[in-house]
């Protein structure tokens, strides 16, 4: 049988946490998708990285961020170990268990789910993890009085009520 020719998708996080919890939070995540059938998390301390050959996604962190403002950038790899007709089906799933993962472990360590870089389109479905709906009806309110006929960003900034 073919093996899948395999391709590396990145994932993008902009989170905010508080500087003495970084270090447990990386393991924390990293332990979570570890304990996840068919991915293997990769160590870049060891120089045997593959010790089977059982998983369909690699996943590799790479970290970086502003000490001083507690901003954190998780920059996942993945290197899917699939067929081209999965490819789409794994990249969008991985995005899933990887949101689910990441906004739940930092909203857990009372993070945030985005730093200095905003929540923009792909996080405003998000929202709605670390806001209560009063919150967000406040930001709905502030938004109207500022924009009533919609025109700054429509649709952009803040989650369907």
């Amino acid at each position: 049988q073919k093996q899948p020719h395999p391709f590396k998708k990145l994932y993008k996080y902009d989170l905010s946490i508080s500087f003495n919890q970084t270090d447990e939070f990386l393991s924390d995540l990293k332990l979570r998708f570890s304990q996840l059938e068919g991915v293997y998390v990769l160590d870049y301390n060891k120089s045997n990285q593959i010790e089977d050959g059982n998983h369909h996604c690699e996943l590799m962190f790479c970290c970086f961020g502003h000490v001083a403002d507690e901003n954190l950038h998780l920059n996942i790899v993945a290197t899917f170990y699939v067929n081209d007709q999965e490819r789409e089906k794994a990249i969008q799933s991985m995005q899933e268990i990887l949101n689910h993962h990441v906004f739940d472990l930092i909203i857990s360590k009372r993070g945030s789910i985005s730093a200095e870089h905003g929540i923009g389109q792909q996080k405003r479905a998000a929202m709605k993890l670390c806001r209560s709906e009063s919150e967000l009806k406040v930001m709905r309110a502030i938004k109207n009085a500022l924009d009533p006929n919609d025109i700054m960003n429509p649709g952009k900034v803040l989650p369907e009520a």
